[in-house]
């Protein structure tokens, strides 16, 4: 089956995350693999403890063994603050710290996304 990840850029992409992408993944009938999610800008906020959303995508990750990513150090940080976590902050590119938001789920930094995806990397990335 070929694998897929999705890069969240929109409002509108949350919305097919809700209302679409997450039902199907959750029913089986997405009909490709989700490998991973990024999130970039404020989509990032999904991934809060305080979001409905953010524990019902958490749990599909773990069960589904998708890797959560978030884009870049303004969207991880701003994740981070909702959720009031001391992490230590990426201060250059070449740094990256992995967080745990969603109830213990670890997000990665977008630079770190082929080495987190490891062997399960995607056949398509589709932007939303």
């Amino acid at each position: 089956m070929n694998k897929i990840m999705y890069i969240f850029l929109s409002g509108s992409g949350i919305d097919k995350l809700i209302h679409d992408i997450i039902p199907q993944i959750e029913a089986d009938s997405h009909g490709i693999k989700v490998v991973g999610m990024c999130f970039f800008d404020g989509n990032a906020k999904v991934l809060s403890q305080k979001e409905v959303v953010g524990k019902r995508l958490a749990e599909l990750c773990r069960e589904k063994n998708i890797q959560l990513m978030v884009a870049e150090t303004g969207d991880l940080e701003k994740t981070v603050e909702l959720d009031r976590q001391q992490v230590k902050r990426r201060t250059t590119p070449a740094q990256c710290a992995v967080i745990t938001v969603l109830d213990g789920e670890q997000v990665a930094c977008f630079p770190d996304l082929y080495a987190a995806l490891g062997d399960n990397r995607p056949d398509y990335i589709i932007s939303l």
